[in-house]
């Protein structure tokens, strides 16, 4: 099996994953201040449509990514170390989080 160009497994560090549940009212689903992000995977296992912001005033009219049900966003290079916040445009489900983490 041959592995995309751009594939670097992380040689030290750890994979912290994450349930949130769905919620129509904004919730945090990445915490922020975490430099040893190296990437993460958002997985909605909703059955509503996820919206992902930067900030607690995300909504279904104000978002910069929108996940259907049963889609994930993965966030690779260059990966940010804020804080991602989600709402859903219906309360039935959760996400599943995984962030990967360098040792280094």
């Amino acid at each position: 099996m041959f592995a995309p160009s751009f594939f670097a497994p992380l040689t030290s560090g750890s994979v912290v994953q994450s349930r949130v549940p769905a919620s129509a009212s904004p919730v945090l689903i990445l915490s922020g201040s975490t430099y040893s992000r190296r990437a993460a995977t958002v997985f909605n296992h909703g059955s509503a449509s996820l919206y992902l912001g930067v900030d607690a005033n995300v909504s279904v009219n104000n978002f910069y990514v929108k996940i259907t049900s049963g889609s994930f966003y993965d966030m690779e290079k260059p990966v940010t170390t804020h804080e991602i916040w989600g709402v859903w445009d219906g309360a039935n489900g959760w996400a599943m989080i995984t962030d990967r983490r360098s040792g280094e």
